[in-house]
Order: C-alpha cells, then sequence, then structure tokens
C-alpha cells in the first residue's frame, strides 16, 4: 500500500481514539520541537539521562541534575580535562554531597556506578571535539544526506560503538529526542507494525528495520520521528507524561487492530 495513504490512515486511526483531540495529537506527533537540545550542555544533560535509562535507571542513579556541580553544569570540555578518566568522574561522585540511591563499589565492574561513570566520560570525550553548537548540528547534518539515505544509519552506530553502555536502539531514541527528526528508532511497538504492514520483513535486524522505516518516511513524505512516534503510540496505546499532559491518557487502539485495518484495505 502507498505510505502516503498509510501515514494518513494511522493519523485517521489515532484522532479517532483519542476523541478527536487534534491539538493533543499534533503535540505529540512533533514531540521533537519541545524535547530538542539547543546547546551542547543541553546534548551532554540529555545523553546521560538517556543512558539511565538502560544502566540501572533513575532508582539506582537518581535524577541527573543531581550530578550538575560534579559535571560543572554538564559542560563536556571541563569534565574531560578536570578529571580524564571515569575513574576520577567515579571519586568526585563519591566525594560529593550527592547520597547516591545505590552503592558505590569502585571495586566491582559491574556496579552500576563504575558502569555510569565510564559512560559519563565517553560521553564527555564524544562531545569534547566540538566547541560550539552549532559545530555538532553541522556533524550531525552530514548524515541527513536525502540523496544517500545510507548514510543516516551511521551515527547511531557511531555512538553505540563509541559510548560505553550505548546500544544501537539507546543511540536512535537519543538522536529522535533530543537531535533531530530525521532520526527513528526500531522498538517493539514500531518493529511490530512495520514488519506486519509488509514495510519491514520478518526476521530482519534494527539495522535493516531502522533503513527501510527511514525509506518508507520519505516515501510518505513524513519525518521519520513522525512515523516512529505514530507507530510507538498506536501500539503502546496512551501518551507518555509531558510537561503539558502530565497524565498518560488512554489511545483506544492496538496495532493488531491497526495492522488488520490497512491490510483489509489494501486487499
Amino acid at each position: 500500500m502507498n505510505a502516503k495513504l498509510i501515514a494518513e490512515k494511522a493519523y485517521d486511526y489515532l484522532l479517532e481514539g483519542c476523541n478527536g483531540e487534534k491539538e493533543k495529537l499534533d503535540y505529540y506527533l512533533e514531540y521533537y520541537k519541545y524535547s530538542k537540545a539547543s546547546s551542547l550542555k543541553g546534548v551532554f544533560r540529555e545523553m546521560l539521562h538517556h543512558a539511565t535509562q538502560k544502566q540501572g535507571s533513575p532508582n539506582f542513579i537518581g535524577g541527573i541534575e543531581n550530578l550538575e556541580a560534579v559535571l560543572f553544569s554538564f559542560n563536556p570540555k571541563e569534565v574531560v580535562q578536570v578529571y580524564g578518566k571515569w575513574d576520577k568522574v567515579f571519586d568526585a561522585i563519591a566525594e560529593s554531597d550527592y547520597v547516591t540511591p545505590s552503592k558505590m563499589d569502585r571495586e566491582n565492574n559491574r556496579n552500576t556506578w563504575v558502569q555510569f561513570s565510564k559512560t559519563i566520560m565517553a560521553i564527555a570525550r564524544f562531545l569534547d571535539r566540538f566547541d560550539q553548537y552549532e559545530e555538532f548540528e553541522k556533524y550531525v547534518n552530514q548524515f541527513l544526506v536525502k540523496e544517500n539515505p545510507d548514510l543516516r544509519i551511521g551515527l547511531p552506530l557511531i555512538i553505540s560503538s563509541e559510548i560505553h553502555g550505548y546500544g544501537f536502539a539507546l543511540a536512535c531514541s537519543f538522536l529522535k529526542e533530543v537531535v533531530s527528526p530525521g532520526f527513528i528508532k526500531p522498538d517493539t511497538h514500531v518493529n511490530y507494525i512495520a514488519v506486519n504492514l509488509g514495510i519491514a520483513d520478518q526476521g530482519d535486524s534494527d539495522y535493516r528495520i531502522y533503513s527501510k522505516l527511514v525509506a518508507f518516511s520519505e516515501e510518505a513524505n513524513k519525518e521519520p520521528y513522525w512515523i516512529d512516534r505514530a507507530f510507538f503510540l498506536i501500539g503502546r496505546g496512551s501518551f507518555f507524561e509531558t510537561k503539558r499532559y502530565p497524565n498518560e491518557d488512554t489511545i483506544n487502539c492496538s496495532k493488531t487492530e491497526f495492522v488488520q485495518i490497512i491490510n483489509n484495505i489494501s486487499k
């Protein structure tokens, strides 16, 4: 089926599921406008925040804001210059006034804080190459050339390779939420819809699904983020918490029903 038609049907399905609250739905489908970072410090902070989603979650690490003083208001260059190595970051946190919600054990390589200190230093080193946010933005845009869509997968692969604790999916999540709507995250809900609508094939890796969804979004004349968010909301069946909408209100929809609707139309 035509990609534009699938995108239109996804929108109509979500709109019906949220009782016609168009303004609210549009807000969520373009949420990157409100979550995008605008400084290197903001990028550093958000990369750390995303890292906590994998490495123990805030239940073990606590809010990233608790590390602001230790990390010089999230200045990556200062972190590299002052600490240099992960163990120095670890010691600085241990010696600070912050009472960590989980035990810090420097001798245990599996300890959450050992792992997270390595991530902090890896992120700082990754961002240290840029003097201004505009340089970082220019670097990112090199991967968003429409004439060569294969480049787009390069940045999440670089991040997942260079930054300790970051896998491909986490890198994609960070990029689409904080950096640019030109990226997409192949998660459970998104993958299910992509495979069952024939956008991707059963058994495709996350890398293949990512590339196929980027191509699909181009065909649909939508930002990859829009497609990602539409499929995600359909699969999730509810909105997520934001400052504007603090409640996770239910959306009356399901990914299996949506797939069935689309497949019935295409018969």
